[in-house]
């Protein structure tokens, strides 16, 4: 059965918005902006900002494992993740000309998650990155499963 099947015969579950925007990371600053210590399944993600070195770490913890993974928008480009995926981050808009990169994560099924997922923003740059926006959504189980 699949987790969307699921859902409709459970009643102890939301959804869980992250949205952030206009933020400025400080080179050699970091942020976490979506910080859930919860059960939990991730359904998209998205972050745009002016500078393709900005990195991105998302952890995400299971019951037995931890995943954690660091990615920035030209890592993604250089290994041809400039088209929709269906299993993990992708670099959605690449514009050096108007200085606007996007990462997303839209995956064809929902990642579960046990303990926690957390999504971070870090600034590797000695200049200053502007982050436009930073959206996840998520269903949050609000009872141990």
């Amino acid at each position: 059965m699949s987790s969307e099947n699921i859902l409709s015969l459970r009643k102890d579950w939301r959804y869980r918005p992250y949205d952030v925007t206009n933020f400025t990371l400080q080179p050699g600053a970091s942020r976490t902006w979506c910080d859930m210590r919860k059960h939990g399944l991730a359904l998209w993600a998205g972050v745009t900002f002016n500078n393709p070195l900005l990195n991105c770490t998302v952890e995400l913890e299971s019951e037995s494992e931890l995943y954690v993974t660091t990615f920035n928008a030209t890592a993604l480009i250089f290994a041809g993740l400039n088209l929709p995926s269906s299993s993990g981050w992708w670099c959605s808009r690449n514009d050096p000309i108007n200085l606007v990169w996007s990462v997303s994560f839209a995956p064809s099924t929902p990642w579960p998650f046990y303990r926690r997922l957390a999504v971070s923003l870090a600034n590797p740059t000695a200049v200053p990155i502007q982050i436009f926006r930073a959206s996840l959504l998520a269903i949050e189980f609000i009872d141990a499963i």
